[in-house]
């Protein structure tokens, strides 16, 4: 039995689930967040084999759950070009 409701709420709801049918669905969110990442299903008996494949999708799913690189610094060739843009108006605009 699990209370989905949270510990400050004074109503509870017991609710009973089903272990295998929680690991069921979980199974399918992870097939369809592996879809969505490009990796192709795996088969049963392709799973004995594929350890390989396991492994790269686990580590491609904690890369995607790692925080960003912070982003590089642009050169001063770049700042310039992103200064003048901001600076010089349009042709345009300008006569």
């Amino acid at each position: 039995m699990v209370n989905p409701r949270p510990e400050t709420d004074p109503e509870t709801e017991s609710v009973a689930f089903d272990r295998p049918r929680v690991l069921r669905v979980l199974a399918r969110i992870i097939t369809a967040l592996d879809e969505l990442a490009g990796f192709p299903p795996l088969a049963d008996e392709e799973k004995g084999q594929a350890e390989g494949a396991e492994a790269r999708r686990i580590r491609h799913r904690q890369r995607l759950a790692e925080a960003e690189p912070p982003p590089r610094r642009w050169s001063m060739r770049e700042e310039r070009a992103a200064f003048r843009a901001l600076l010089d108006p349009p042709p345009s605009e300008r006569g």
